[in-house]
């Protein structure tokens, strides 16, 4: 199997601690999926592969899989790997070592003995946790390996990796996405980007802290709040949130599900470039099939003419004008929303980059400002529609039921409004 040579170095380094801070697409991955499947097939441990979600776990699954395949092809070990058992959480040889694939818990990884990947560990929940319950296991003789892409400067990734002093025994390696096509990757790094905001790019491709010190949704914070058990069908009661833009900005509208206090993130119609016809269109769609029982929809500007329409047809969606003072209050609480923990979100890296767009600065006269940079990928459009969909769920939702109206298409809202759905 032919390897470049940064991923040559990191696979010959025989450190017990080893720490890469790395460029997205350049296939570190798969080379810790490569080293995983050979140290099990060689018996020299069980390994431990830690992601940060379920979604990933399932995929460093497949991915060993896939490598057992290419490695049995191949013959470079010399040998068959036989597969003793597998499923969607670990992969038995019949040499009896295994491959654990699970999404980081430090109830999960505690009391596991052999070598250990932590897979984006800047995306991993309780970081501080996770280290202190497997660092006994690798001072036992194994190896303990951590890889990700960066995620500002307040997490423990980042904590390692760039402070040698307090963690001398770690090897570190670094390779941002420019360095990967000097050693012959082949990649458009111009396609990425023209497709990618700044910060992000920075962050993702050339492997940069970013910091995080204008931010007021840190990543951990954000984190914190991203689930595996995302709601569906009808559990509860659903809010609507529209940000409205046309041409640079896109338009997002993102319901959000209420039980009790805690709202889980259901559904996003992201538009770009689309006219207000198909957006009114679209967003009384939504309103009908996810039965909303409250909505809000960003009236400022180039947003008037489709709130005002919107409005009309559906009384249970309210225009906000967005000025200072509303923008404080609605960021405020959904702030306020993450740092209860009663918020729950995909892990989405564009909903994520808008949320941690958010600055808040003040101003000359003293009044405090909260916006994010409008740049050609818009202006944190998610994170405006997930916050206008939060704060229509603070309203008391009204007891509303759907009733067709005669044969047409249309229904009307029994509320105790007048206002009549028209699809």
């Amino acid at each position: 199997m032919y390897l470049y040579g940064y991923q040559r170095r990191f696979a010959d380094d025989k450190s017990p601690f080893r720490i890469y801070n790395k460029s997205r697409q350049i296939g570190i991955s798969f080379l810790s999926a490569l080293e995983a499947v050979r140290t099990a097939a060689t018996a020299q441990a069980d390994v431990l592969y830690a992601s940060s979600s379920l979604r990933q776990s399932k995929e460093a699954n497949r991915k060993a899989q896939q490598m057992i395949y290419a490695l049995n092809e191949s013959g470079i070990l010399g040998g068959k790997i036989f597969v003793k058992t597998a499923s969607k959480e670990e992969i038995c040889l019949q040499n009896g070592r295994k491959i654990l694939f699970l999404p980081s818990n430090p109830h999960t990884v505690r009391g596991f003995s052999g070598d250990v990947y932590l897979d984006e560990f800047a995306l991993h929940k309780e970081q501080r946790k996770i280290y202190q319950a497997l660092l006994p296991t690798v001072t036992r003789g194994y190896r303990l390996t951590i890889v990700s892409t960066p995620m500002g400067q307040s997490d423990l990734f980042y904590e390692i990796f760039s402070q040698a002093e307090l963690y001398p025994d770690f090897s570190r390696h670094e390779t941002s996405i420019y360095d990967a096509l000097k050693e012959g990757l082949p990649v458009d790094v111009e396609l990425l980007r023209r497709n990618t905001d700044e910060e992000t790019f920075r962050q993702e491709f050339l492997c940069e802290f970013i910091d995080e010190a204008t931010s007021f949704f840190p990543y951990t914070l954000i984190r914190s709040c991203v689930g595996e058990t995302l709601m569906i069908g009808n559990e509860g009661e659903n809010f609507l949130g529209i940000d409205v833009g046309r041409h640079k900005d896109l338009t997002v509208m993102t319901v959000m599900s209420a039980v009790g206090k805690r709202f889980c993130f259901k559904r996003s119609e992201v538009l770009k470039n689309c006219d207000f016809k198909t957006q009114r269109e679209t967003a009384l769609q939504i309103i009908k099939e996810e039965h909303i029982r409250n909505g809000c929809i960003d009236s400022t500007g180039i947003g008037a003419q489709l709130a005002e329409e919107i409005t009309k047809e559906c009384a249970l969606i309210q225009p906000i004008h967005f000025t200072a003072a509303t923008k404080e209050q609605i960021v405020l609480h959904t702030k306020k929303l993450f740092e209860e923990k009663n918020i729950e979100i995909p892990d989405n890296r564009k909903l994520i980059a808008d949320i941690h767009s958010i600055t808040k600065s003040v101003t000359p006269s003293g009044n405090i400002r909260f916006d994010a940079t409008r740049d050609e990928k818009g202006h944190a459009d998610r994170f405006w529609a997930l916050a206008l969909a939060l704060h229509a769920g603070r309203a008391p939702a009204k007891r509303i039921h759907y009733e067709p109206v005669g044969e047409s298409n249309s229904f009307r809202v029994q509320s105790g409004t007048k206002g009549r759905l028209l699809f």
